[in-house]
Formats: structure tokens, sequence, C-alpha cells
């Protein structure tokens, strides 16, 4: 692969939480766990409680999304295509 190579891809995903009380949020900030996120939730953490709906990318919601990463990783020839985790 060329160093001077460079490509992107945009991975777009969308979450949907539940009505929540307002009870709900003060106990899930009590336990500060929002104060260190981005969007003052972590999906994997206990605001998945929230979480109706997701459309796109789990990992993406967590900070990367592997999969996208991946493809990328593969078209530069870093990743061969017999990798399996």
């Amino acid at each position: 692969a060329s160093g001077d190579a460079l490509e992107s891809t945009v991975q777009r995903s969308i979450v949907q939480f539940r009505p929540i009380r307002p009870a709900e949020i003060a106990a899930y900030v009590a336990t500060g766990e929002p104060f260190d996120k981005a969007g003052s939730y972590g999906i994997q953490g206990g605001a998945a409680r929230f979480v109706e709906s997701l459309h796109g990318s789990y990992t993406g919601i967590m900070g990367l999304p592997l999969c996208q990463t991946e493809q990328l990783l593969r078209r530069f020839g870093c990743v061969p295509d017999d990798f399996a985790l």
C-alpha cells in the first residue's frame, strides 16, 4: 500500500431512546456514568435500558465502527483476506 493514499468513509447511526421519566434521568446521572461520555451516555452501560431502537453500527455508537474500519484496512492490504477473530 502506498504511504500517500488516503481514503475515508462515513457511517451514520441513529439511536432512539424510549421516553425517560425525570426520576430515571436523576438516578442515571447520580451513577456518575454520563460525565465521561460523548452525548452523556454509553450504549454499553446503564443507558442501554433507555435504548428503544438502533439503526446503524453498534460499535460506531461506542466510538469506532469496526466493520467499516476493517473494510478500509483490507482495501489497503493491512488485514489479510483470511483474517478471522
